[in-house]
C-alpha cells in the first residue's frame, strides 16, 4: 500500500467518518494542533530525566490520540464505529500528576524567563501549542458541540507543562530568572 493516495492533491481530505472536508477546516486545525502537540509531548517523554515524568507523558501521549481520534468525527452521534473516548477519571489522573509534582516545588512567586534549560523551553513549546490547541477547540466548538471532557483534559494539560516545566527547572539544577514586569 502507498502512503499517498492523492485524494488531498485539491486541499481537502477525509474525516474518519468518510466525509470530504477542506484542509482548512476548524476540524483539521484542532485535531492536527493535537498532532503536533504530540510530537512535543513524545519528545518530551524521550528527553525529561524522570520515569516518573516519563510514564505520565507518554499516557499523555495515548489521550492525545484519543482526542484526535475525537476531532476528526464530524458526526459522533451517527459514526458507525466505535471509538474511546476521555472519562472523567482521565482528568482527575492528570490533575493528581499536576498535584504531585506541584507538592515538591516551592511556590510560584512571580513570571519567569523560559529559558532555565533545554527541556523546561521544551515544556513551554508544548504548553504554548497546548494552549492553542485549546483555542481551536473553543474555535470548533462554537460551530458543531465538542465533548467537555477533551477542553478540560487539555486545560489541565497545559497546567500540568507549565508545572512539569518548573519540576524538570529542578531536576537539572537550572534557575528560574523572575521578571518584574
Amino acid at each position: 500500500m502507498k502512503i499517498y493516495t492523492k485524494t488531498g492533491d485539491h486541499g481537502q481530505t477525509s474525516l474518519i467518518d468518510n466525509q470530504r472536508i477542506d484542509k482548512d477546516d476548524f476540524r483539521i486545525e484542532a485535531y492536527g494542533t493535537a498532532d503536533e502537540l504530540n510530537a512535543h509531548i513524545a519528545l518530551l517523554a524521550c528527553i525529561v530525566p524522570d520515569n516518573y515524568c516519563q510514564k505520565t507523558l507518554q499516557d499523555i501521549e495515548k489521550k492525545l490520540f484519543v482526542i484526535q481520534t475525537q476531532l476528526a468525527i464530524n458526526d459522533i452521534a451517527n459514526c458507525k464505529q466505535e471509538f474511546p473516548h476521555l472519562t472523567n477519571e482521565n482528568v482527575t489522573e492528570l490533575e493528581a500528576a499536576i498535584d504531585n509534582l506541584q507538592a515538591q516545588l516551592q511556590p510560584n512567586r512571580a513570571f519567569v524567563l523560559l529559558d532555565a534549560h533545554q527541556i523546561v523551553a521544551q515544556c513551554h513549546i508544548a504548553r504554548t501549542i497546548c494552549r492553542r490547541l485549546e483555542r481551536r477547540i473553543v474555535s470548533l466548538h462554537k460551530i458543531k458541540p465538542i465533548d467537555s471532557l477533551i477542553l478540560k483534559y487539555i486545560n489541565r494539560l497545559s497546567d500540568f507543562l507549565f508545572v512539569l516545566a518548573r519540576y524538570v527547572t529542578v531536576l537539572v539544577d537550572a534557575k528560574e530568572t523572575e521578571i518584574t514586569l
